[in-house]
């Protein structure tokens, strides 16, 4: 399995062992809108792209998602095994909700949904 999609198997299940809601999208919002899952924010849902590569998010490929009003998300790998090993997810999963709201709170192009998908109507909250 590619770290990539292993990563984001353990952001999620970190987020949920340590009490985020956060949801899958599905297939086709990954592959078409490249929103990996939905961290709910402000009463709402915010799509998110996860990446193992910092250079990768943080370039072109962020920009992009960033323009869809998608938050890029950079997800350190080694940290993350190390937190799977130690089965101590809490203060990777801490930052990570900081990072994220942070994002959020600094580009007010991010669309906020009343539901986890991606409605062909973008109904938008």
């Amino acid at each position: 399995m590619k770290p990539g999609l292993e990563a984001e198997k353990i952001t999620m299940k970190l987020l949920k062992e340590n009490g985020t809601d956060a949801r899958w999208s599905t297939p086709e919002e990954d592959m078409f809108l490249k929103v990996d899952l939905w961290f709910p924010i402000d009463g709402g849902w915010i799509g998110v792209q996860l990446s193992t590569d910092m250079e990768d998010i943080s370039g072109e490929k962020g920009h992009i998602v960033l323009n869809r009003g998608i938050v890029p998300m950079w997800v350190d790998w080694d940290r993350l095994q190390v937190a799977v090993e130690e089965d101590d997810g809490a203060d990777l999963t801490k930052e990570f909700c900081r990072r994220v709201r942070e994002v959020f709170n600094n580009f007010p192009n991010l669309k906020i949904f009343s539901e986890p998908e991606w409605d062909l109507r973008l109904q938008m909250k």
